[in-house]
Parts: C-alpha cells; structure tokens; sequence
C-alpha cells in the first residue's frame, strides 16, 4: 500500500523531471507546483538541492517558463527554513535579473518588491 509519504516522493520526482521537459506546458506545471516538491524535499535539501537545480534551469531559452519561475520564486522563503537562508534565494534571482529578456526582468523586479513591501 502506497502512503501519503510515497504518493508526495513520487509527485516530486515526476514535477522535478517536468522541469527539463521539452514542452513548456508540462515545465510551467511543475513550476506552479514547486511547493509539493519542497515539502517532500524538506527546507534543507531544497536550498542546497532545488535551489541549486533551479539556477541550472534559468539557462533555458523558454521565456514563458522563466518568467513562471520568477513569479513562484516570491512564495519560496518558507520552504527554504526563513530569512536566515535568504542569500540562497538571492543567488537564483540574481540570476533571473540577468536573463537577457525583459518581461522576466520586470517580472523579478515586481515580485520581489511586492515582497518586500508585504514583509
């Protein structure tokens, strides 16, 4: 029998693979369901596992999926164990704020200040 555990492991693994697809409805998917892959993640393996693969993504030339990304990124805080680990965020905004198009630019920019005037 598959319990509630083993149901979120698998999940996770299959949003975590949705990430790399070819097809740019099946990434944003599993960008909009990020927070299932950080709770079976926990806080730690999802700063210095997720967040690392995160940044790996951000290569990508898929705009639509980055700019998906850049909007999920703002709720990431709480399942990355708070404030005291903000620096790893960063580290992948950063990132988005270099991408050479501006509606992903716009996009981190917008979040992160909603952000900030909402903390």
């Amino acid at each position: 029998m598959i319990n509630d555990s083993s149901l979120e492991q698998v999940n996770a693994s299959t949003l975590l693979e949705d990430l790399r697809h070819n097809e740019t409805s099946v990434k944003i998917n599993a960008v909009q369901n990020l927070n299932v892959i950080c709770l079976a993640l926990g806080k730690e393996r999802s700063r210095t596992e997720l967040l690392p693969y995160l940044s790996e993504l951000i290569d990508e030339e898929d705009d639509e999926f980055l700019v998906e990304l850049a909007k999920k990124l703002s709720e990431f805080l709480n399942f990355i164990g708070g404030i005291t680990h903000l620096s790893k965020l960063l580290a992948v905004v950063e990132l988005l704020m270099c991408v050479e198009e501006k509606t992903v630019r716009d996009e981190v920019t917008y979040k992160l200040i909603a952000y900030c005037i909402g903390y």
